[in-house]
């Protein structure tokens, strides 16, 4: 049985992917990101405005509603 994305162990990311997120937000940049949607790398360009935690893991706000677990987001 596949587990569901709230059943995944999150996995921290890179102190530096945190700060250079949390810049772009102070900043209100725009940011280029690949992130992982049902094993398919998917790229997008938006505005990170918040990020949170829940449930034991961390999640990022963009300025059109997407949310994301911060695990599954590469900057580029």
């Amino acid at each position: 049985m596949k587990k569901s994305r709230s059943e995944d162990t999150y996995k921290p990311i890179s102190c530096s992917l945190h700060d250079e997120l949390e810049l772009a937000i102070m900043r209100k940049t725009q940011i280029e990101i690949v992130y992982i949607e049902d094993e398919e790398e998917i790229t997008l360009e938006a505005t990170p405005i918040d990020i949170y935690s829940r449930e034991g893991a961390e999640f990022i706000v963009f300025d059109d509603g997407l949310e994301l677990r911060l695990d599954r987001v590469n900057v580029l």
